[in-house]
């Protein structure tokens, strides 16, 4: 078996043990270590429709509306079916992977299967990645629910908006989706990172939420709400993939720091002079 057989092999053993022990801890590095791919410690999806439920065994992951409102064209948007996907990356594999090197750019990736609408909903909404600031323990994500994200003080209100994308309403084609940038310019994923290794208490994961600029309204039982951000969505429900091959995952391309980069080049030097004398007493 050739080694990089050996390499893809043991990696995929990886990623299958983390699915089974419900851990998902796993990176990778390109063959040049110039690209290196993250995936969540942990990853779920909550349902306001549903709140006491924890979704966390799902092989999908939404974002969006479910798609409950009766009401076709109306000025009403519907966030009682409301869900939210919560991604957290470990820190110590942050930090220990990604020490002594410079970070270029960072993107994070999900795997799009599908989107639904009501008829009559705007052609396009954002979806947004957005940092939780905090919680009552790093572990919240466990067994998350609708109802536990008050239960354990989940905040990410007052967080940055650190990238945004436009998906078609009426239709988009699966695949792979990539967020780095902020629609509104108030932050990137690169950022983010950069945050999360320069404060390491500031790694409460992401949220990614279906949220639209300005006040809405919401009709419940024939009484009027309005629908503040982040709580407000649009007619969209978008379903993404999290099996073996299609988890979420963070791309973060760097480059060596100077420092390091001398005693790479100085190591090489030493490697290449203790060679070229093992060479010559051989001979």
């Amino acid at each position: 078996m050739k080694r990089t057989s050996i390499k893809i092999f043991v990696f995929s053993s990886v990623i299958i043990m983390a699915l089974a022990s419900r851990a998902f801890a796993a990176f990778q590095w390109n063959e040049e270590h110039t690209v290196a791919f993250f995936y969540p410690s942990n990853m779920t999806y909550v349902d306001r429709s549903d709140p006491k439920t924890d979704f966390g065994s799902d092989p999908f992951l939404k974002v969006g509306d479910a798609i409950g409102n009766p009401i076709p064209d109306s000025i009403y948007y519907d966030a009682v079916n409301a869900t939210r996907t919560y991604l957290k990356f470990n820190q110590q594999e942050l930090a220990a992977e990604l020490a002594n090197y410079t970070i270029v750019s960072a993107s994070l990736n999900m795997y799009l299967s599908g989107v639904e609408n009501l008829p009559g909903s705007s052609p396009f909404d954002l979806i947004n990645v957005l940092q939780v600031t905090g919680a009552n323990s790093y572990s919240y994500m466990q067994n998350l629910t609708w109802d536990r994200q008050k239960e354990r003080n989940v905040t990410f209100s007052g967080g940055m908006m650190f990238a945004s994308l436009n998906f078609n309403v009426t239709g988009e084609t699966p695949g792979l989706r990539t967020w780095e940038n902020a629609s509104s310019g108030n932050g990137t994923v690169t950022d983010m990172v950069q945050m999360w290794l320069n404060e390491p208490a500031t790694n409460y994961g992401v949220v990614i939420s279906n949220e639209i600029d300005g006040n809405w309204t919401e009709l419940v039982n024939g009484t009027v709400y309005q629908i503040q951000r982040p709580g407000q969505m649009n007619e969209l429900e978008a379903t993404f993939a999290k099996s073996t091959g299609y988890y979420p995952f963070l791309k973060v391309q760097v480059v060596p720091e100077p420092v390091s980069s001398v005693l790479m080049i100085v190591g090489a030097g030493v490697l290449g002079i203790a060679s070229s004398r093992r060479r010559k007493k051989i001979s």
